[in-house]
């Protein structure tokens, strides 16, 4: 049964996670399998409280379960054993079950990020329904959806307020750019991060963008010319060439929602995935806020915590979300007709 989890765990790591950086290891003993977080995984400021990588768990763990029949067990989730150890995410036991395949077994590895512009028109409402009946059955989260072309537009715009924050807060830059793989060979040496590939730039603009992985040069520059306007404004036309924009919001902030919200990303993705469908993820703002409503936000100046507010409410009201909702990822959708030029690496599984 050793090998077979191994093999289930080889595919279950094709997993989104934040920047790329599959901040988990495994414990394997028999027929057990534990799941640990680790903290230093993802420092980016996004990861506000270990949020970001808590999703990602969720989509290992819906992969597990998806992966596992095809290896003739069933798996079984206990989450946050360990009541002392945040870092244990969960304790996984198999049972032996007649093998069979689960319709998104091979869909897995399949799904990726697509940074391209997609079609503009809207998704219809048998195709949004189709998504929402996949995650439907999970508590404590919402999923909404915003497809009219203005309605987009302006959403394009909001939240383009995130590359120009990366252009103008050096914390949110250093982090950025410490990912960024440039060569082939970045890549391989690592497995993680974000291949330059990936974001899918022009020529021009992937010479700037390694033109700007210079704070001090870059602030220069900044005196000259307003950079990151003029990135935001392309970011904002990129965004809104999509066929709606998704939200996923919750009714609580515990660590087993956002471990379920993880579960529900993976499945609407893979669905998704199987209907032709591209999904990139858009959700830096909310996560951004979530860290100015906790009080951790010294890095960002009072200027640009208010922009964030701004941004967020305005979330929230194309959303029409509750006030007793957290917003919690936020995607862009559509059909994308061009295949993305890369796909960013995985590592091979840390196993104890």
């Amino acid at each position: 049964m050793e090998d077979k989890i191994k093999k289930i765990i080889a595919i279950a790591v094709n997993a989104p996670s934040g920047d790329n950086m599959q901040p988990w290891r495994f414990a394997l003993t028999d027929q057990m399998l534990d799941l640990y977080n680790i903290p230093t995984g993802d420092t980016s400021p996004y990861n506000m409280r270990q949020r970001g990588s808590l999703i990602a768990h969720g989509a290992v763990l819906e992969n597990i379960d998806i992966v596992a029949p095809t290896f003739g067990l069933q798996s079984s989730v206990q989450l946050f054993p360990t009541p002392d150890d945040k870092t244990h995410i969960a304790h996984i036991s198999f049972t032996e079950v007649s093998s069979r395949i689960h319709p998104f077994a091979a869909t897995i590895e399949q799904r990726c990020t697509n940074r391209l512009p997609y079609d503009k028109i809207p998704l219809t409402d048998k195709t949004t329904q189709a998504l929402d009946i996949a995650v439907g059955s999970l508590k404590s989260l919402s999923l909404s959806w915003v497809r009219e072309n203005d309605e987009k537009d302006e959403l394009g715009r909001i939240l383009s307020l995130n590359e120009r924050l990366i252009l103008e807060n050096e914390k949110i830059h250093d982090a950025i750019f410490s990912i960024i793989r440039w060569t082939n060979e970045d890549e391989q040496a690592t497995n993680d991060g974000l291949f330059i590939k990936t974001l899918e730039l022009a020529p021009p603009q992937r010479f700037a963008f390694r033109i700007f992985s210079n704070w001090r040069r870059l602030s220069k520059i900044r005196k000259l010319i307003n950079v990151g306007k003029l990135v935001s404004k392309d970011t904002a036309k990129l965004y809104a060439s999509s066929g709606a924009f998704g939200l996923f919001t919750i009714d609580d902030e515990s660590d087993t929602t956002f471990v379920t919200l993880g579960r529900a990303l993976e499945r609407l993705w893979l669905t998704a995935t199987n209907m032709g469908l591209s999904i990139q993820p858009v959700t830096a703002l909310p996560y951004l806020y979530q860290r100015i409503k906790a009080g951790d936000a010294n890095f960002l100046s009072l200027e640009q915590q208010r922009e964030i507010e701004n941004a967020a409410k305005a979330i929230r009201m194309f959303f029409h979300v509750p006030q007793t909702h957290t917003t919690a990822f936020l995607f862009r959708i559509g059909v994308c007709r061009v295949q993305p030029s890369a796909r960013s690496r995985k590592r091979a599984p840390f196993i104890v």
